[in-house]
């Protein structure tokens, strides 16, 4: 009876027991899963907080890298266009004119270093001037050139400069009163017309030369940086791997193409190109925009500070654009065009006989470097990386003259500057409280403002270009661009 009893309750209660058991074993079971995934979902948050984190922490460390490289190579650059863009030479032999014709010689014709005596009975009004100049320019020898153009003013005509004695010096003047373009300058107004164009193709040129720097070197550096974050994430030493992912491991080294040091080398010594031949042909490009933009203006001229800013627009539409409206390709500028190039480049910037080749890595990496500047975007940040220099540039010429306007900080401040081709309107009716000086009164300070641009400890103007927000946006492109690696 007793086990009779017991199977009636063990068949009573078999249904609901089942139905218990099942559901407690689904919910450890379910429990168990989710936990796991919850589990696999933190590690997998934790480790690409980890890799953000490591890889925003690489980015920074490679923009203070980038800073100071620049830094390192500005000098460099500066020497090249001080010495090539000379305007302190020009002004020297002003200064020496202005000397012979206080004190003309009485028997001894005339030659190249001398020239007609200039008129001489306006030395109160002269002194004047050299004073007002000279505080501008603390104490600058580029203050005189007032002086020498408010008296060929007074002159009717400007005889050409003789060369009918012989120096010792006589070589060197003559190569030095030669146009790049191969002409002569044989007046003295042409000197000054000289002086005027190569200060201001000297500013551009110290600008667009600073831009330019700066690009190529985040360019490079970004590459060879995201080279780097790769060797280090693919490394064996990097993480604890079971033999699937190791094997997985093996097939993505070769095609990561992944850097030697040596090559690395190579790549960066390539920048030598730039500092000593292709900022050759910036230069001349910006010359002969400024000589366009110029042609029509002399040390006479006044000029508003919308003018100036006319001027400057002008120039750079000319510079970046070709003359059918399409980019001007600055690869050619920033790399070597032709494998000869390259290897002088590697030869003279200091490379071993025997490294001074082109490897397939090598051409690898230069051909998508050419790929980052003949693109769109990079266009674009130097156009934005330009605004901020001219910017900054026409704040200090403003502080630095009499220049002022409706509103300066529409043409002084580097952040309110939109466009710069757009037409912008000079009608003195429309604008009549713009203050005007003459362009030789602007000279000096232009002049003064190169050395600034170039020389300056710390230099304001590339901390302002690295402050872009479209170069750290084009640099994080190019730092994480693993599209073409992978």
């Amino acid at each position: 009876m007793a086990f009779d009893g017991l199977g009636r309750l063990l068949n009573w209660g078999r249904r609901p027991m089942t139905i218990l058991v099942t559901a407690c074993g689904g919910g450890y079971l379910a429990m168990s899963y989710i936990q796991t995934r919850l589990n696999e979902m933190q590690e997998s948050l934790t480790r690409n907080r980890v890799c953000t984190e490591n890889l925003r922490r690489r980015f920074e460390q490679n923009q203070e890298n980038c800073c100071f490289t620049i830094l390192a190579l500005i000098p460099t650059l500066s020497k090249q266009i001080l010495e090539g863009m000379n305007v302190e030479k020009l002004v020297e032999f002003l200064n020496q004119t202005k000397s012979q014709a206080r004190h003309p010689a009485t028997t001894n014709p005339i030659t190249q270093s001398q020239s007609p005596q200039l008129n001489g009975d306006d030395t109160e009004s002269e002194n004047t001037r050299n004073q007002k100049n000279s505080s501008l320019l603390d104490g600058s020898s580029l203050s005189p050139i007032t002086d020498i153009a408010e008296k060929n003013d007074k002159n009717n005509a400007t005889p050409p400069l003789q060369t009918s004695q012989p120096d010792r010096n006589q070589g060197q003047e003559i190569d030095f009163l030669v146009r790049p373009d191969g002409t002569r300058i044989q007046k003295r107004s042409e000197i000054w017309q000289e002086m005027m164009c190569l200060s201001f193709s000297r500013l551009l040129a110290s600008l667009y030369g600073i831009a330019l720097l700066t690009l190529q070197t985040h360019i490079q550096l970004g590459l060879l940086g995201r080279n780097s974050y790769l060797r280090s994430i693919i490394s064996p030493e990097s993480l604890t791997l079971d033999d699937d992912e190791i094997r997985d491991q093996q097939c993505i080294l070769p095609k990561c193409n992944v850097l030697d040091p040596t090559t690395e080398r190579r790549y960066l010594t390539l920048s030598w190109w730039y500092l000593h031949q292709g900022w050759k042909k910036l230069k001349d490009r910006i010359r002969a925009a400024v000589v366009e933009a110029l042609a029509s203006k002399n040390l006479k001229d006044q000029v508003s500070l919308s003018d100036l800013q006319m001027i400057f627009e002008s120039v750079c539409k000319k510079v970046e654009l070709e003359p059918d409206g399409s980019d001007f390709k600055f690869s050619s500028i920033l790399l070597p065009s032709s494998p000869c190039d390259e290897v002088e480049a590697l030869r003279c910037g200091g490379m071993l006989p025997e490294d001074c080749v082109v490897n397939p890595q090598l051409r690898t990496l230069l051909d998508e470097t050419q790929d980052f500047l003949d693109c769109p975007d990079f266009r674009f940040v130097l156009s934005s990386a330009m605004n901020r220099a001219i910017g900054l540039c026409t704040t200090n010429l403003c502080r630095n003259s009499s220049l002022t306007g409706q509103d300066p900080k529409m043409y002084c401040n580097a952040e309110a500057i939109g466009s710069r081709f757009t037409e912008l309107q000079s009608n003195n009716d429309s604008q009549p409280w713009e203050n005007r000086v003459r362009i030789v009164d602007l000279v000096p300070i232009i002049s003064k403002e190169c050395h600034v641009i170039l020389n300056a400890v710390p230099n304001e103007y590339t901390e302002a270009i690295n402050e872009t927000r479209e170069l750290k946006e084009f640099c994080s492109v190019i730092y994480t661009s693993f599209d073409g690696l992978t």
